[in-house]
């Protein structure tokens, strides 16, 4: 299959996260219903402590190489970062990551989950009947900021062998978030969107760039220079040729994208059309 199966052991598992977090001792607190941080970290076994709010250890990107090491040290597995997608609130992820690690075996891929803050369709405690906007508009944007800044500090060369995954608005949050200002200093040997929410026609030649504001531009468009940043993260060798591939997956029936294609300047999504 294209889309790879993820499994994983009961070791020690890394997050990272753009979410707030606060500093408590040696250990950090992380409420999930906070908003973005002013950067990225990497958060070791987070648990939650009985009023929604988890404790985690705070590494260092060496420390968090070792572990993931540790977890790929027999060659054949390669760590997966995996960016969530919107309506996926960071705690409902981390309880998920919870429950089912102890049921995961060994595979090719060991998941190295990337969390944003994301505040759900209902948002009713802020204020707004949906929460759509704000995630795209904004929640996005700071956290694909934060995930640029927080990888060009990270020698490349620390997960040598390495993959992508994405699914519904964490491709909005790389695509659209990270690749606007330039390329991430990183290389993955396959880019897998899954469900993309972004305009279909990114790496179009000649992409529709009619948008009525300069923010919503800025948040949507300019989807040459993004297409461009976003396919140097390919890896390459050394002739210049990709090592792997970026692999679209699409449905034309998924009613969630339909409604997105509807609110969000009536653009058919990638997940759509492929």
């Amino acid at each position: 299959t294209l889309l790879p199966t993820i499994k994983m052991s009961t070791g020690d598992f890394i997050i990272i996260t753009s979410v707030s977090c606060e500093k408590d001792g040696d250990n950090v607190i992380l409420d999930p219903s906070a908003d973005s941080g002013d950067k990225a970290v990497f958060l070791k076994n987070p648990v939650e402590r009985g009023d929604g709010k988890y404790v985690a250890v705070e590494v260092s990107y060496t420390e968090a190489a070792e572990i993931i090491k540790e977890n790929t040290s027999d060659s054949k597995k390669i760590p997966l970062f995996c960016v969530h997608g919107f309506s996926n609130e960071p705690s409902s992820v981390i309880n998920s990551i919870l429950r089912r690690r102890k049921n995961f075996e060994s595979s090719k891929y060991f998941p190295v989950f990337v969390i944003w803050p994301c505040s759900g369709f209902f948002n009713w405690s802020k204020g707004t009947v949906t929460g759509y906007n704000k995630d795209a508009d904004v929640h996005s944007q700071y956290s694909g900021k934060a995930f640029f800044d927080f990888v060009d500090k990270i020698p490349d060369e620390t997960f040598p062998r390495k993959s992508l995954m994405m699914h519904s608005m964490g491709n909005h949050v790389v695509f659209d978030g990270a690749c606007l200002k330039g390329a991430p200093k990183v290389q993955f040997e396959n880019i897998f969107m899954v469900a993309a929410d972004v305009p279909h026609d990114g790496f179009h030649k000649k992409p529709v760039e009619g948008y009525w504001s300069r923010g919503n531009k800025e948040i949507w468009g300019n989807k040459n220079k993004k297409a461009n940043n976003f396919y140097e993260m390919l890896a390459k060798d050394t002739n210049g040729k990709p090592k792997g591939k970026i692999v679209v997956l699409h449905n034309g029936s998924d009613k969630a994208l339909a409604f997105s294609s509807w609110w969000m300047n009536n653009e058919r999504r990638l997940g759509q059309r492929g």
